[in-house]
């Protein structure tokens, strides 16, 4: 398979045409949270070096290839509370937006707000998905940060497939989503850096551009993983039991 990243963009436009409404106003309700759950501390959009924080690359349905980054929490049993919570939180709006975004690429209709509240009734998968994904993410960042962002990456069709899939569980899904980016890593990550030029814009922009870049980034994000988990059915590395419970 030819890795599009250019088709994927391009139909992703498309897609949202005369559909932006329920994208951007769910992008206001995560980038509002996030700036909540952000003033705490203990999660930005950015990049950091700081030693207490570990960044975690979600090509994914809530922030396209943004790399976020996740302080330690603050001393104390409240600080660790909060830490969790944030990261439950976190899972939830992740996998709320994919079923958004897997909904717009499987219709050609406007798509009410209620989808994206549909999808925190997979709030478990969600959040377990989450610190599952944080999980591994972490342990591999400890070794060094680079096979931290490559293992990240190739996590990070999982929510797409709990979408698809809920009831395969997050293990399963985890192993899924490695086995179909075998081999694409690194044209994902060159899908993310072709957004570069739009971040810094938005970085311009306070943040405003990501009402229409988010949506941008997610549509584009779900048309690779369908394309991705298509090839990898018709090649026979997944099968039908892959996608079963």
């Amino acid at each position: 398979m030819l890795f599009n990243r250019i088709l994927y963009k391009k139909v992703a436009k498309a897609q949202l045409k005369n559909r932006w409404k329920t994208p951007v106003l769910s992008t206001l309700i995560i980038l509002l949270l996030t700036l909540l759950l952000g003033s705490n501390g203990y999660i930005s959009e950015h990049h950091s070096t700081s030693p207490d924080s570990v960044s975690v690359y979600t090509g994914d349905g809530i922030s396209g290839a943004t790399i976020y980054d996740f302080v330690s929490p603050a001393e104390g049993t409240l600080g660790t509370v909060f830490f969790f919570v944030t990261l439950a939180v976190t899972g939830v709006l992740i996998q709320a937006s994919a079923h958004l975004y897997i909904r717009l690429s499987r219709t050609r209709e406007p798509q009410k707000f209620g989808v994206f509240i549909e999808g925190f009734s997979n709030w478990a998968n969600g959040i377990l998905g989450f610190l599952w994904y944080m999980l591994w993410v972490m342990l591999w960042t400890i070794v060094f940060f680079v096979p931290g962002i490559v293992k990240s990456i190739a996590y990070s069709q999982m929510f797409f497939i709990l979408d698809e899939h809920p009831d395969i569980g997050v293990r399963k899904a985890m192993r899924v989503s490695k086995e179909i980016t075998k081999g694409y890593k690194g044209e994902l990550f060159l899908m993310g850096l072709s957004f570069l030029g739009w971040e810094i814009l938005n970085c311009l922009t306070m943040g405003i551009l990501s009402l229409w870049l988010r949506p941008y980034e997610s549509m584009s994000y779900t048309n690779a993983y369908h394309a991705l988990m298509s090839r990898a059915i018709k090649s026979g590395e997944i099968t039908e039991a892959d996608l079963r419970k």
